[in-house]
């Protein structure tokens, strides 16, 4: 006997759409957006500026509530979760790197890495090897200690990204 088992992939976007109202215009910066990731894809959300890539950034990040839509990660609808569900959501499971503006300047870019894990009572030598570790990954590992002015060009002004962590 065979038995074929789907994978469900953990992130799943199903028609996702944002309608912002502006007096009587409707801008329709999402429309019916759907797409699978699965576990260890990399994905770059890329587009003309006015596309809605910070849109479904947002969406993702469950800062703002999609007009209608899903987004499901291992099986569940986060749009389902409470507020404070969603809040321990983005500092576990989802990560950002912001643009410039959103580091605090008086902390190193490894305490602007690790602040999310102090968040959540992460063991400290746990978090400072893990911050370590993906600074070094995106080239920043030589910077540790640098203030997010003190990074150079594109290190200091890096564009909003996400990614969904592995569990």
């Amino acid at each position: 006997m065979i038995v074929h088992v789907k994978m469900t992939p953990p992130l799943e976007i199903k028609e996702l759409s944002r309608v912002y109202s502006m007096g009587d215009v409707k801008v329709k910066a999402l429309n019916n957006v759907s797409f699978e990731i699965s576990r260890g894809e990399f994905v770059a959300i890329m587009g003309k500026s006015g596309s809605g890539k910070s849109t479904l950034l947002h969406q993702l990040g469950l800062l703002d509530m999609p007009t209608s839509g899903q987004i499901i990660f291992d099986g569940k609808n986060l749009l389902e979760l409470s507020e404070s569900l969603k809040a321990r959501f983005r500092l576990s499971k989802f990560g950002y790197v912001f643009q410039e503006y959103a580091l605090l300047p008086e902390l190193s870019a490894l305490e602007n890495v690790y602040l999310p894990a102090i968040a959540l009572g992460r063991n400290e030598d746990d978090y400072i090897k893990a911050g370590t570790e993906i600074l070094e990954q995106v080239g920043l590992g030589a910077r540790l200690h640098h203030r997010p002015r003190e990074l150079s060009g594109a290190a200091g002004h890096c564009d909003c990204k996400s990614t969904y962590k592995q569990t």
